[in-house]
């Protein structure tokens, strides 16, 4: 059985607007998972200058970023085009400021 799916179901896809939606879902995930990436990245410097990198917390922090590069490694070829990076390098530094943006608004809350 071919994992190619039908043109009648690509069409049916596109035409409703699904193909769309799905890819803009992707692409927002993507975005997610190189933003949860990068931060648990600047985490775990953080833990490893001070030595609190230890046991547990080394071993799931291993297995995350793992499983981070396999996921992206499944979708960066969607990424290809040089515009869609343009504008993925844009959105990614812009959510990240965002998120730690709203992070220090937080902490100065409490």
């Amino acid at each position: 059985m071919s994992h190619i799916p039908k043109k009648k179901l690509i069409d049916a896809a596109v035409a409703d607007g699904s193909l769309a939606e799905a890819t803009r879902l992707i692409s927002a995930s993507y975005l997610m998972g190189n933003l949860c990436w990068s931060f648990m990245d600047d985490a775990t410097e953080q833990l490893k200058k001070h030595g609190l990198l230890l046991g547990d917390i080394s071993r799931a922090t291993g297995k995350m970023n793992f499983a981070f590069k396999d996921y992206i490694a499944v979708y960066r070829d969607i990424f290809r085009d040089r515009g869609l990076q343009m504008n993925f390098a844009e959105d990614f530094d812009n959510m990240k400021a965002a998120v730690l943006k709203a992070l220090d608004m937080q902490s100065k809350e409490q």
